[in-house]
């Protein structure tokens, strides 16, 4: 594993941040408020900006220039991005089914099967850090934002936005799933029971919708 390389007390966070390149400073600057935030150091940095710490915190019986606290206070931030932006899209993607179920079928069994299970999917996303999860969260810095697929602003039918939003529920419980285990273990068995409840609940959708056969247009897509 590539190390940081050894700096100065004096000097910390600056040096820290200067390690890396732009796109990690906004990490860099976001661990030195945590721990700010979280009451462990004594004097916390007057103030965060572009690049520079101005004093390096130390928290209680720990030098926060150790290397191997510094790579993993970094790494836990990072696998807090991920975990709120995957909790962020499965929740979104819920809504956007049970709106459909809602709104244009009508249908009452499946917009309460889908609000119990968006419930469900919120109750264990709050049981992640909440303040981990909005330190970590950079929406601006996110290099996927600008990514698009040629697609992706097209939907030919209504069954193509439930078949788009199931992958991106189950594809996010997954997501969840795995990197949980690596900052909130006790979280993977949860988020492993969202994700077969999605796939089960999926194939419910369709088959609900298939049989009843409307003249609305919906149905008729979905049986396609």
């Amino acid at each position: 594993m590539k190390t940081l390389k050894n700096t100065t007390p004096t000097r910390g966070c600056s040096a820290f941040s200067r390690a890396f390149d732009r796109r990690e400073r906004g990490a860099a600057r976001t661990i030195c408020a945590v721990l700010a935030d979280a009451a462990l150091v004594e004097t916390p940095p007057a103030r965060y900006h572009e690049s520079v710490c101005p004093r390096a915190p130390r928290v209680a019986g720990l030098n926060v220039h150790d290397e191997r606290r510094r790579f993993a206070l970094m790494t836990d931030l990072k696998v807090y991005r991920i975990l709120d932006a995957a909790a962020n899209r499965g929740r979104e993607a819920l809504r956007v089914v049970e709106d459909a179920t809602r709104f244009l079928e009508d249908s009452e069994d499946l917009t309460r099967r889908l609000k119990e299970l968006r419930h469900l999917f919120a109750t264990t996303s709050e049981k992640l850090d909440r303040d981990k999860r909005l330190a970590a969260r950079d929406t601006v810095g996110d290099v996927g934002t600008s990514v698009e697929t040629s697609d992706e602003y097209e939907r030919a039918s209504l069954k193509s936005v439930l078949v788009a939003n199931f992958a991106r529920l189950e594809e996010s419980a997954r997501s969840l799933e795995e990197f949980s285990k690596l900052v909130e273990p006790q979280l993977a068995k949860e988020w492993e029971q969202i994700r077969y409840r999605a796939y089960t609940l999926e194939k419910i959708v369709y088959e609900a919708l298939r049989d009843k056969r409307t003249n609305d247009g919906f149905a008729s897509e979905v049986a396609d």
